[in-house]
Formats: C-alpha cells, structure tokens, sequence
C-alpha cells in the first residue's frame, strides 16, 4: 500500500473555510490525499486544507482504511455463518432423501408377491474403488465411516479423501447395496429373519428316535 498526497489550486468559488496554503509548495488551495495499492488502485481517497500537515492526511487515510477491512471482515464473517449454514441443510436433505430411499425399498419388499421371480441384485458401480470399499466391509462385518475406510485403505485422512469416500458410500446406498443406519455410519444390509429357512420342529414321539435308530441298524 503507498499513502500519498498532492496539494492543488482550488476554484475561485470554494469557501475560504476549507482551503489553505500549502507552505512547502507555496500552492493555495487544498490538498488530496490518495491510498493506492501495489497494483495502483485507489483504496482511500481524504480532501483537505493544503495548510493540513501531511501526517493527518494519513491519520484520516488509514482510519479510512480500517473501517473499510472491519466492514468487510463483518461480511467475510456472516458469508462463512451463511456458508455453515447452508451445508447443515444439504446435509439434513441428504439424509432425508436416503430415508425417503430406504422406506420406498422396504415398502416395495413388502408389496411383491413371492411367485414372482426374484429381482436381480443391485448394479455395481465400474470403478474398481467401490469393490474395494465393499471388501473392507465384509472383511471387518460392522458399520464403518468414511474416516474408518480412509484408515483401511491407507488414504490419508483429508477432507477431501473422507468426502470422496463419503460420496461413493452414499451412491452405493442409493442403489441399495448398503444402508446408512445413522448419519455418517454404513453397513451391509443383513439378510431378513423370513429369509432363512424354517428350524424343523422336534418329534412329540419319544419313540422315533429308536425306531430311526432301529431301521439304520436293519
């Protein structure tokens, strides 16, 4: 930043009261100071007296100056509050999506009739990423977050590692291949009780086991 200042002539109509002499450069009329910056911009612009003394016209410069950055760190301030704020919504959307995308799946398990053939499971993505991660699931069988999958995968744990994986555990719960049970926390979705083949019930008949026994003797 460079402060200068320049003192010149003044119209034949400007008060008196707002004018002077400059007694260095014998010039009657008042004085403007400037704040420029590297590149030359006008950052501050002061009139005064060109009988003022140079140092108020950088005491006024640099008060000038200071307002000028309290206001905008006070906007930078409130952009960063907005900024928060509008992420915490993304993410409360996010999730209520998911939600919306898990109940429609389980209401449409529910719905189908078991005659029907049995629909084909969820598509994989390509990327060779996602197998990976669905590796480090069925290695450690138990809910796991993005840092957890960085950590298993020898990523460094980064913002933007942990937001990348982030987004692929997200896009493998929209296709149904995991299931996200609380915010920020994936698993594998574990096979229904009626899925599982009925325990045969025990025999009321105390001879049937001897008469088994009998005949596999024979």
């Amino acid at each position: 930043m460079v402060l200068d200042t320049q003192s010149v002539h003044a119209a034949a109509g400007v008060p008196s009261g707002t004018t002077g002499r400059d007694a260095g450069k014998k010039v009657p009329g008042r004085k403007r100071g400037l704040a420029v910056d590297v590149l030359g911009l006008v950052i501050a612009v002061v009139a005064l007296a060109a009988s003022a003394h140079e140092n108020t016209a950088g005491i006024a410069l640099l008060d000038k100056i200071d307002a000028r950055e309290a206001a905008l760190t006070c906007e930078a301030e409130h952009t960063r509050a907005r900024i928060d704020e509008l992420t915490a919504r993304l993410h409360e959307l996010d999730q209520a999506i998911d939600h919306l995308r898990i109940t429609r799946k389980t209401l449409v398990s529910l719905a189908e009739d078991d005659t029907e053939p049995a629909t084909p499971p969820p598509s994989m993505p390509d990327h060779s990423a996602y197998q990976q991660i669905l590796t480090v699931f069925a290695d450690v069988d138990r809910p796991l977050r993005a840092r957890d999958l960085c950590q298993a995968l020898d990523l460094p744990i980064v913002s933007k590692n942990t937001e990348n994986i982030r987004s692929k555990l997200k896009r493998l719960v929209s296709r149904g291949i995991l299931v996200e049970t609380e915010p920020g926390l994936f698993t594998q979705p574990r096979p229904s009780p009626s899925s599982r083949p009925p325990d045969q019930p025990a025999s009321s008949n105390p001879n049937d086991e001897r008469g088994i026994n009998s005949r596999t003797t024979l």
